[in-house]
């Protein structure tokens, strides 16, 4: 359901990706009330009431489903303008097709970030969490001692400061990650380079991934 209020509260907004899962739960959703309207007309209908729910909800609903379209299109890797394809014959069945089930382009491209970004950080996380914990007494301290030599780094990797809001530290994060990405380089950049801006990224990443760690605890 929170996919659905998403889409409906960026109608007009075709800046940006949208995941696939974002995607079909808005479809879902969409295509679930407007079959309960349905029935709503018919029942109505039948008692001799005229009724035009469904019309007056799939007119509202067309300019939130373009922008969805549009962004998931770009999440893809395809031009917003592709979803005109879906009202050509036999060509919409490919997009169509791409659309649902293309999976996102695991890296930024030109339309955005990859979406999908977070939601990786966040699960390995987690599983850094539970890997990382030790049985015994020492855990808080450990914890306590270790945590702030390593946000203290940690923060000045990512270039915002220690008592920065949850938000602050994400944008951040993801903004080092754009400035550093690989991608960025020319192409003919020397191997050395090259493996360097990963090894910054791993870092700006392990960073991230300490703060997360810190807070949740």
């Amino acid at each position: 359901m929170d996919y659905f209020l998403k889409a409906l509260a960026n109608y007009a907004n075709g800046n940006g990706r949208a995941t696939r899962k974002e995607y079909w739960m808005y479809s879902l959703f969409a295509t679930l009330f407007l079959i309960i309207l349905l029935a709503v007309d018919m029942l109505l209908i039948y008692h001799g009431i005229s009724s035009y729910l469904a019309n007056v909800y799939g007119l509202a609903i067309c300019c939130p489903g373009i922008a969805i379209t549009v962004r998931r299109a770009h999440d893809i890797g395809l031009s917003g303008w592709y979803w005109w394809l879906l009202l050509v014959p036999f060509v919409n069945f490919y997009i169509g097709f791409k659309l649902c089930f293309a999976d996102s382009e695991s890296r930024e491209n030109k339309y955005g970030p990859d979406p999908k970004a977070f939601e990786r950080v966040n699960s390995e996380s987690s599983r850094s969490d539970d890997s990382e914990k030790k049985p015994g007494n020492y855990d808080e301290y450990e914890k306590n001692f270790q945590f702030d030599d390593d946000l203290k780094w940690a923060f000045e990797i990512l270039g915002c400061e220690q008592d920065a809001s949850d938000d602050e530290v994400d944008c951040a994060y993801f903004t080092k990650m754009k400035e550093s990405h690989p991608d960025k380089l020319p192409k003919d950049s020397p191997e050395w380079i090259v493996d360097a801006a990963k090894e910054r990224l791993k870092k700006i990443k392990e960073a991230y991934l300490k703060i997360q760690k810190a807070r949740k605890n």
